[in-house]
């Protein structure tokens, strides 16, 4: 009958020039945002990866390209 949130916000850098993977797992709603979006103005719809609504513990993940050796805010709810 509880709810918990957990925000994380936090930095990625990257070390080559690629499409980078990430993958969240959780019971009920996660997001993440990596990049802008990360910083300011992050919704639901544009998250990198929406496991969002009730439902059991799943695994989602998101692709993004970044550039090597820039520094990326990345946020996790």
């Amino acid at each position: 009958t509880g709810l918990i949130l957990v925000a994380r916000l936090g930095y990625f850098k990257a070390t080559t020039t690629e499409t980078y993977t990430f993958f969240l797992s959780s019971d009920d709603g996660s997001y993440l945002w990596i990049g802008a979006n990360a910083q300011s103005g992050f919704t639901t719809a544009n998250s990198t990866i929406n496991n969002g609504g009730a439902h059991g513990s799943v695994e989602v993940s998101g692709s993004v390209s970044l550039t090597a050796g820039v520094y990326y805010t990345i946020r996790i709810q």
